[in-house]
């Protein structure tokens, strides 16, 4: 930054004159010449003589970014947030009642570009009927999809749902499942019925003013919600995250 000498009121002319052509001289000496700013967004001069201006330095940064691919998949079981027991793996859960939805944080690997998702059934159906399948973002505010399956009607049986498509980015997310009308059935979920995941001082919901990591929440019957609270979300004596599979 340029030297600048204040002209006092007790100065001499003689001395104010010096003062100005001193302070435009340090001016001059120390102002940006624009003849050296480069905008040019691939700053191919890799010179030392000039300055990338803010858009071209921005502009390059972006596109570097955007030539680096991320790595993606085209199926994935995503596995739990909570860890799910060693020893029993998977369990089948009730789902009935369709003003109360079962949900669950998962961990999504790799970004994918999903088409589908498929569920199986469990050892019961009491009830057939179809269940609203739907996943939000780790905050609950964004809900990327909700679907309800068909008529699930067999035990122990695959049922596959399309999706409108839609790229999910790897991160943390929340699965939700909750019956229609009067469904009443069992599926499979991921079971962290275990110390230290039980409901009591449960490392996954006891931790004051934090996300609630599985349990269940009130729903709207036979409706999806469009956004969730995780500081809201009941803990459940099954401590459970349904298990699913993305397609492409």
């Amino acid at each position: 930054m340029a030297t600048i000498t204040t002209i006092l009121s007790t100065n001499q002319p003689s001395a104010s004159r010096t003062v100005i052509n001193t302070n435009f001289t340090n001016l001059n000496t120390d102002k940006i010449e624009t003849s050296v700013l480069d905008t040019d967004v691939a700053l191919t001069a890799n010179s030392n003589a000039k300055v990338a201006t803010q858009r071209a330095t921005k502009t390059y940064v972006d596109t570097a970014i955007a030539g680096v691919g991320l790595s993606t998949c085209l199926t994935v079981i995503p596995m739990p947030a909570v860890p799910a027991n060693n020893t029993i793996l998977s369990l089948v859960v009730d789902i009935t009642g369709n003003t109360t939805a079962l949900i669950g944080q998962i961990v999504i690997p790799f970004a994918i570009t999903a088409n589908k998702i498929t569920i199986r059934s469990g050892t019961t159906v009491t009830t057939p009927g179809t269940l609203i399948l739907s996943l939000f973002s780790e905050n609950g505010q964004t809900r990327l999809f909700s679907v309800t399956t068909g008529d699930i009607t067999t035990i122990n049986t695959l049922y596959t749902t399309s999706l409108s498509t839609i790229v999910i980015p790897a991160g943390i997310y929340y699965v939700c499942v909750q019956p229609t009308s009067t469904a009443n059935l069992r599926s499979y979920a991921w079971n962290s019925i275990q110390t230290p995941f039980t409901t009591t001082e449960g490392m996954h919901s006891d931790i004051a003013g934090e996300p609630v990591m599985q349990g269940t929440i009130a729903v709207t019957a036979n409706t999806a919600p469009t956004t969730i609270t995780p500081n809201s979300i009941s803990e459940s004596a099954t401590v459970s995250t349904l298990v699913i599979r993305l397609d492409n």
